[in-house]
């Protein structure tokens, strides 16, 4: 999943994009998957991860309700140890943040990722990294 772990050096100077959320069954995170997996190139989306703080199973049955089921990654921090560890979560922060990976750090992040805006930020994100 990591782009600079992978033995391929073309691969190696790749982006991952990481969409999390660390509330359950959070609305706001569910639109902005639908709407960033509707509107972003399909080079995009094979970038893409969502990490959020429900179950696997909850993930999957919204999947398959949405009609996603297989199409997109959603990967379960249900004690939140990973949004902790990449800050997207603080004492007083429980919204939708952005990171985009690349050359081994955080490239860029975005933190109360608006769900209205998120296909531009998303997109902007990318583009600002010249790579």
């Amino acid at each position: 999943v990591i782009p600079w772990l992978n033995q391929n050096p073309a691969k190696q100077k790749d982006y991952l994009i990481v969409i999390s959320d660390p509330r359950l069954k959070s609305s706001a995170f569910r639109k902005s998957l639908a709407k960033l997996i509707s509107s972003l190139s399909p080079d995009m989306k094979k970038r893409m991860i969502f990490i959020n703080a429900d179950t696997p199973a909850e993930n999957r049955r919204w999947l398959k309700k949405q009609g996603m089921g297989g199409n997109v990654d959603i990967y379960s921090d249900e004690k939140r140890e990973w949004m902790k560890a990449y800050t997207a979560l603080g004492e007083k922060r429980w919204e939708i943040c952005m990171f985009v990976l690349a050359n081994g750090r955080v490239q860029k992040i975005v933190r109360d990722l608006d769900t209205d805006m998120c296909v531009d930020v998303v997109d902007k994100a990318v583009k600002s990294l010249n790579i």
